[in-house]
């Protein structure tokens, strides 16, 4: 292998290990019950799959290989192998189409949020507006409220005047009554011209229509004052219903809101779980295309089968997947781990291997791929009932989650 080939695979390693933290963290936060139960029912089942062919049939068998068997003896094993990991390969296709489906539905999920968040913006800004309108509404009725209870003050203090006038004019006439009276005895000697020229005529001005006026006066006062209650009580009562528009338009204001922060959090949701998706299909696209290149060469089976179960390419990603899955309860512990010893032990094997075979391929006929690879003898039925019976969702009882060592 080249120093670049290495570099790159190093360079590989450390993103797959960044991609497969950033994924646990946004399955913890950001993962709904409905794509939770999603991910359980469509690609929980094909992962388990995989992962199990994986260990029981790949990795199990490479532990316990005797590394002095024979060509022939290895030609069959290496069959059974092949075999094996086609199978992993076509159930982790499953599982990313599977994540296509679910990201599908969210992408259309994601399409009608987003009508909705501008529908739901353009009511928030029109109950914006009706709530504007509604407070210049109750300024003026406020204003005109103010001024009708200015002119009632006005008016009581008028008719006060006018009340204190026609007291006033009335006083005047019992004054000029009394005068009269006062007068009558006091020159009731006098010549009758003489008191009809100069002591009537002083008397009679003094009365004369002072009270008729300040009656006027009054009369017109105490109409003003009840003009300007009925005035102040209608606009009173315009102020009430200025102020129940208000309320109501700040109601709905306040509910166009919460709709709008509930399908714009929707929205977010729907964008973070699509990255949770994005994430997790690049992690079993990585493997399958790996699995891929594998499985279509025939270079040396020692070096082949070392790249099948590479750890930080194949069984690393797919172990912190599988704890990811049990934090967030998307199916039951598979019993089992495929640790770095074992793999380690696995390539001691393989060195063994290498020293009795040094030069035989992957492919021992013409064509790379073996025609009975996925034929009837190849199937592993088994597997996948135990896996489907794994979903989170046809469990009676909770199982303790026994987590296997992340790799990040």
């Amino acid at each position: 292998m080249s120093l670049y080939s290495v570099i790159e695979k190093k360079k590989t390693m450390k993103q797959n290990k960044l991609s497969l933290f950033i994924l646990s963290i946004f399955f913890m936060c950001c993962m709904s019950s409905t794509m939770k139960q999603q991910i359980t029912e469509t690609v929980v089942p094909s992962y388990c799959t995989a992962y199990t062919i994986l260990n029981e049939h790949i990795v199990e068998k490479l532990l316990h290989m005797d590394g002095n068997s024979n060509e022939e003896t290895v030609k069959i094993l290496t069959d059974s192998l092949v075999c094996a990991a086609k199978n992993v390969q076509q159930e982790l296709q499953i599982a990313s189409k599977s994540i296509e489906q679910i990201c599908s539905t969210t992408d259309l999920q994601m399409s009608q949020l987003i009508i909705s968040v501008g529908q739901q913006e353009a009511n928030v800004r029109q109950s914006q507006n009706a709530v504007n309108q509604a407070n210049v509404n109750l300024q003026q009725v406020q204003q005109q409220v103010s001024l009708a209870e200015t002119a009632v003050r006005d008016a009581h203090h008028s008719l006060s005047a006018a009340d204190q006038e026609m007291h006033d004019a009335q006083r005047a006439v019992d004054r000029a009554r009394r005068c009269g009276r006062r007068r009558k005895r006091f020159l009731r000697g006098l010549k009758k011209v003489w008191r009809n020229t100069v002591i009537k005529p002083i008397c009679s001005v003094i009365n004369s229509g002072g009270i008729d006026r300040a009656k006027d006066r009054r009369r017109i006062a105490e109409e003003t004052l009840n003009n300007a209650r009925h005035r102040l009580q209608t606009h009173q009562q315009d102020l009430g219903k200025k102020e129940t528009e208000r309320s109501a338009a700040q109601t709905h204001l306040q509910t166009a809101n919460i709709q709008l922060q509930t399908t714009a959090s929707l929205l977010e949701q729907q964008r973070s779980q699509r990255l949770v998706l994005i994430n997790l299909l690049k992690q079993f696209k990585d493997i399958e295309i790996h699995l891929s290149n594998v499985l279509s060469t025939s270079n040396v089976l020692v070096d082949e089968l070392v790249n099948l179960i590479d750890f930080e390419t194949v069984i690393a990603p797919l172990q912190n997947i599988y704890n990811i899955m049990l934090e967030n309860q998307l199916m039951k512990p598979f019993g089992f781990t495929i640790s770095a010893e074992t793999i380690a032990k696995i390539k001691v094997n393989l060195d063994k291997l290498s020293k009795s075979l040094p030069n035989m391929p992957l492919y021992t006929g013409s064509e790379t791929n073996v025609p009975h690879i996925l034929d009837g003898k190849c199937q592993f039925s088994a597997i996948k009932q135990q896996c489907s019976a794994l979903s989170v969702t046809k469990r009676s009882a909770t199982i303790p989650v026994e987590k296997l060592n992340p790799i990040y």
